[in-house]
């Protein structure tokens, strides 16, 4: 998982949730191999459906359809769909957004990995009306000498937080 700052905490939801995807391109039963009992840590039907009726929240997550590169599995849905062995995915393109229960486990798509949540913790950034996004091209951050690339930075209360990828 992602260091602490690259979480958010959604209060509609009463969650921390990964502002990355992470792990493209496995198939769930890969994903289990690395992270054993995770998908407690995935996203409900509910909170995506939630989340998405936040514009804020929903474009710094990507999940407003600015990528096609950024889907993720939640937590398995339909009672049918689990006991045949699916698993439901959250879907996003350029002019729409959605979720699809009816995946193999061994399915793997190289835009869908895992966006994990967890119960919140104090200190995590927190969105309000007041959040300003700045886009940036991704480049090296050569002022520190890192090799990380910066893909996102994000202005909260008056703090930027910056979404690296190493």
């Amino acid at each position: 998982m992602t260091n602490e700052n690259n979480w958010l905490y959604i209060p509609e939801i009463n969650k921390d949730v990964e502002v990355l995807v992470n792990d493209k391109g496995k198939s769930f039963n890969e994903l289990k191999e690395i992270y054993r009992d995770f998908e407690d840590k995935l996203l409900t039907k509910e909170e995506v459906e939630t989340i998405q009726k936040l514009p804020e929240v929903s474009k710094i997550l990507k999940m407003d359809g600015s990528s096609y590169d950024d889907d993720f599995y939640i937590k398995q849905y339909n009672e049918e769909c689990r006991e045949r062995g699916l698993v439901a995915v959250f879907y996003a393109d350029s002019d729409w957004s959605g979720l699809y229960c009816y995946r193999d486990y061994c399915w793997r798509y190289s835009s869908c990995g895992v966006r994990f949540c967890r119960e919140h913790i104090e200190g995590t950034p927190q969105i309000n009306r007041k959040v300003e996004i700045i886009e940036t091209p991704s480049y090296s951050d050569k002022s520190s000498n890192s090799t990380e690339f910066i893909i996102q930075e994000i202005k909260l209360n008056g703090r930027t937080y910056r979404l690296v990828e190493e």
